[in-house]
């Protein structure tokens, strides 16, 4: 009796001390795993080499992301050139479209600086038109009807200089025309010859006008394809993984680009990462900054939403369309002091007008359009807005017949950012790698009528030249290895709640069975 009594209670203390180690190993993986895993990430997440000289992980990805990366264009075609320059109307455009191209991405001249905490390279990218995934009469041999650049340049150049016009009209009159016709190759990177940039250069009148802001041949991406977007210095994350990718420098500028760009300290600043590289441990609340060489200024990036992708949990961080808006602009400093007239109306350009050689100057691009003329060889007039224009004001839109997106989505167009945003980075938040980014903008050149006779009845207006759609995926190995840590923690979140379950229901029914034998040795048991 005393046996069978004895093999009770270590029935009873077994259980109890089996339901305590669960309970304790399940506090534990729920408490610490999290936090030896991130642990191990941000001990290992730098982008760096071995001792043998050989790149680890993360910067062979860096090096060579293996990412789906494409870019989809629009182009937009003229259909009443004549009308626009000798009547004034306003145009009318249809959009040819998309264009898609696969894009390779490789970093070159890499070098290594202050004890690999810094990193130096040179952003490739390649483009290759891929017909496939291009619209059924997309061809790069179509011919579109577009503003022709170098026209506007001359606009620029001479188009107030009343000693300099009437040597200059008669060549007008006879080659150049405001409206050219273009094979959507040319116009976007195998470039078109103007030759009347050669009579123009042979002056000795107005050969003031050639330099090397005058290329041989003009296209909007001429001289792209292949090239880089500058020389960029960041952070490899090292010492401090919370910097990693964070850029210090981009063509030899340390911290601000200098007082070319821009128009304001606030808009030279180079802040953020290179967009290709976050911090790990990914909060909500965070703030984030990209800087884009291409577009030479920094962004703010601010948190959209949680949503799983490709079925990893992601943040969105996004770019909010109300970058371009006047208020947002002048704030920062990016309002161009000498941007021209094209609208009266003050709701669609703020107007601080001052004349100078005639022409008025308003101090603002409409709102809706960031100014790139400083940030482009030659400063053309190259205004970014969102595609088809969204968010800006209804006037601007309005002067442009067949600037509507509503068929967007008949084209082709791959639009999952929404309407308040022009692209977003999805990030996965244990790591701090970007699995999905998609960015949306749209070209368009500000045209001018300038003095010459030939354009007194166009008026002064922005014209849509392209959208695109550039997004990025993450390649199926990438994803892989990114779901290692993320399946780590789930299972051992599952895990945990099954031990913290287990331990809770055992420590229970041995407390339970303690307090029922005790009581029935002690007499009290009522059946």
């Amino acid at each position: 009796m005393r046996f069978c009594c004895c093999i009770k209670w270590c029935s009873v203390i077994a259980l109890l001390v089996f339901g305590i180690i669960c309970l304790c190993f399940g506090i534990f993986s729920l408490i610490f795993v999290p936090k030896l895993v991130t642990k191990a990430i941000r001990e290992n997440v730098f982008v760096g080499r071995f001792p043998n000289g050989s790149d680890n992980f993360a910067m062979e990805q860096y090096r060579d992301p293996k990412y789906d990366v494409k870019m989809q264009i629009w182009v937009f075609s003229v259909q009443n050139p004549n009308e626009i320059v000798n009547k004034g109307e306003k145009a009318n455009v249809t959009e040819l479209g998309p264009f898609t191209y696969d894009i390779r991405i490789h970093k070159n001249n890499v070098k290594f600086g202050s004890n690999d905490s810094r990193l130096f390279y040179r952003n490739v990218k390649s483009f290759f038109f891929n017909p496939h995934l291009s619209c059924s009469k997309c061809n790069l041999s179509s011919s579109v009807v577009v503003p022709n650049l170098i026209f506007q340049k001359l606009v620029d150049a001479f188009g107030n200089n009343t000693f300099l016009i009437p040597f200059i009209e008669p060549f007008l009159m006879n080659k150049e025309k405001v409206f050219v016709s273009v094979t959507v190759d040319e116009l976007l990177f195998q470039g078109y010859e103007d030759k009347f940039v050669n009579d123009i250069c042979s002056n000795p009148l107005t050969k003031g006008f050639c330099g090397p802001n005058v290329p041989d041949r003009i296209g909007l991406f001429y001289g792209q394809n292949g090239t880089d977007d500058g020389l960029y210095e960041v952070d490899t994350g090292k010492e401090n993984a919370d910097r990693i990718g964070q850029v210090y420098s981009w063509e030899g500028m340390d911290r601000k680009l200098n007082d070319a760009h821009w128009y304001g300290e606030r808009a030279r600043l180079i802040r953020g990462t290179d967009g290709q590289l976050f911090p790990p441990g990914l909060l909500e609340e965070r703030k984030l900054q990209i800087f884009s060489g291409w577009l030479c200024r920094s962004f703010d990036l601010a948190f959209d939403r949680s949503l799983i992708f490709a079925g990893l949990p992601v943040r969105r961080f996004a770019l909010p369309i109300s970058l371009f808006s006047s208020e947002s602009q002048r704030s920062a400093g990016f309002c161009n002091p000498n941007s021209a007239e094209y609208f009266h109306n003050k709701s669609v350009q703020e107007v601080h007008p001052f004349s100078l050689f005639n022409l008025i100057f308003v101090g603002c691009a409409p709102s809706g359009l960031l100014d790139l003329s400083s940030c482009l060889p030659g400063q053309p007039r190259i205004f970014l807005s969102a595609a088809h224009l969204r968010g800006a004001a209804d006037e601007l839109r309005q002067s442009i017949d067949g600037i509507g997106g509503d068929k967007a989505a008949e084209n082709g167009d791959d639009n999952d950012a929404d309407d308040a945003n022009l692209g977003f980075f999805d990030i996965e938040p244990l790591t701090g790698a970007a699995v999905r980014v998609q960015q949306q903008f749209q070209m368009n050149l500000g045209m001018l009528r300038g003095k010459f006779r030939m354009t007194q009845k166009m008026r002064n207006f922005v014209m849509p030249m392209l959208r695109m759609n550039q997004i990025a995926v993450v390649d199926p190995f990438t994803k892989e290895q990114l779901l290692l840590p993320v399946n780590a923690l789930q299972f051992s979140h599952i895990f945990a709640i099954v031990l913290i379950s287990l331990g809770t229901f055992l420590t229970i029914i041995s407390i339970g069975l303690a307090a029922f034998f005790t009581v029935k040795r002690n007499g009290k048991y009522v059946k």
